[in-house]
């Protein structure tokens, strides 16, 4: 493979993984199931932080089906990402990107989530599979109220 074809091949691979991520992020906005969990690999692990920790494909299967449902405290979600960038080594890479998020929860109402995703990913058969996904939350406060006049956190989701 010459020098150019590796530079291609390597850009690919980036814009791939990078256009998985906001995949995710989509599948999950709009509750698309099946296409969200065909972004995971079986062992996929997921932290969500103060939400959570998913180990393999069916318990996030589980989580995300439950929210479509309406079953959980989540009523609404809208994953606005942005400064992200990848780095691939051979046949697996990591990302990073920063995190606003609309939320709605039946208990407290309309919220901004802001955080930091962490994530690995796995070529598996010409295809990038989401393994791991990591959210680190920095802050969750109430739409109405703002971070300005509370603190940075809402009483009950703890973060300092």
């Amino acid at each position: 493979m010459s020098e150019l074809e590796k530079r291609l091949l390597l850009l690919e691979d980036k814009l791939t993984v990078l256009e998985t991520m906001h995949r995710y992020a989509y599948y999950i906005d709009h509750k698309m199931l099946d296409e969200v969990m065909d972004i995971f690999t079986e062992d996929a692990v997921a932290d969500y932080d103060v939400f959570g920790k998913l180990k393999g494909k069916e318990e996030l299967q589980e989580f995300f089906k439950d929210y479509i449902e309406g079953k959980t405290i989540f009523k609404f979600w809208f994953h606005m990402m942005h400064n992200g960038f990848v780095e691939i080594e051979g046949n697996t890479a990591k990302g990073y990107w920063q995190l606003e998020m609309a939320n709605t929860f039946a208990d407290i109402g309309a919220t901004w989530l802001f955080g930091t995703y962490n994530t690995q990913f796995v070529k598996m058969n010409d295809k990038w599979k989401l393994k791991e996904i990591n959210l680190k939350v920095h802050m969750l406060t109430p739409y109405r109220e703002g971070w300005d006049r509370i603190g940075l956190t809402l009483p009950g989701y703890p973060r300092a």
